[in-house]
């Protein structure tokens, strides 16, 4: 683990595996976690998860993500008041062999080279994922508005 500072926090290095090819076909442990770890999806009540409109969004999001992408399988998962943990399966029979970087943006010549992610990849399916989810709640935030200037609640 570092200590170096960023903006005055600590830091963690990535626990991604330097190398490795994150569209192989493989089951992946993945954590997502709430900026400043704020809980918003809900909380703990007698050791069980009370989800408020927040976290079933996320939850329901998180489920469909599975029936719209056919090569992921969703193993266990556990949503917390700040982060989400699961066990996510990727079948891809032929993932990516593209020699840029998923990430960096490091350069070796003059011109810059341009991150991606890689198609069905475990990267692109949490981005699209957060994507989704942060629409979905943006959208009930605006509905939840809408509901109050017209006096309704």
């Amino acid at each position: 683990m570092s200590t170096d500072l960023f903006r005055n926090r600590y830091r963690v290095e990535s626990h991604r595996l330097r190398g490795w090819n994150y569209a192989n076909t493989r089951y992946y442990f993945i954590t997502i976690a709430m900026a400043f770890r704020e809980y918003i999806f809900g909380h703990v009540e007698n050791d069980k998860m009370i989800l408020n409109e927040i976290g079933e969004i996320v939850q329901n999001e998180f489920i469909k993500s599975f029936a719209i992408r056919s090569e992921l399988s969703l193993g266990k998962f556990v949503l917390m008041p700040n982060h989400l943990h699961a066990i996510v399966g990727l079948e891809n029979p032929h993932p990516c062999r593209d020699a840029r970087p998923c990430v960096s943006t490091a350069t070796t010549s003059t011109r810059p080279i341009i991150p991606h992610r890689q198609p069905k990849s475990i990267s692109s399916f949490v981005a699209g994922f957060k994507s989704a989810t942060i629409q979905k709640i943006n959208d009930w935030i605006d509905s939840m508005d809408s509901v109050k200037t017209h006096g309704i609640v």
